[in-house]
């Protein structure tokens, strides 16, 4: 039998050696939020100026929609990642 762990998964097995809260701060509000919300912001400053309001908006819009995104993706991966294993399991 093969025992070669996928390669996505292997970035998963790392990734979620952080735990469920670290990894959704980390990668859900911060890299996509973070990301999304800075991305916005410049866009909006650029089409319309800077505005303060919209500033403090998306410092709270974008890290929550963030929390959300993070979220979603260590539920879809730890669901994959089980399958994986109790299939594997049963097969062995």
């Amino acid at each position: 039998m093969n025992d070669q762990v996928p390669k996505g998964l292997k970035k998963w097995e790392a990734r979620r050696k952080l735990g469920r809260g670290k990894y959704i701060l980390l990668y859900g509000v911060i890299f996509w939020g973070g990301s999304v919300g800075i991305i916005t912001t410049l866009i909006d400053w650029w089409r319309r100026g800077f505005s303060v309001s919209n500033l403090i908006i998306a410092a709270v819009i974008w890290p929550l929609a963030g929390w959300f995104v993070g979220s979603s993706i260590w539920n879809k991966s730890e669901e994959k990642y089980r399958q994986y294993f109790a299939a594997r399991h049963q097969n062995a």
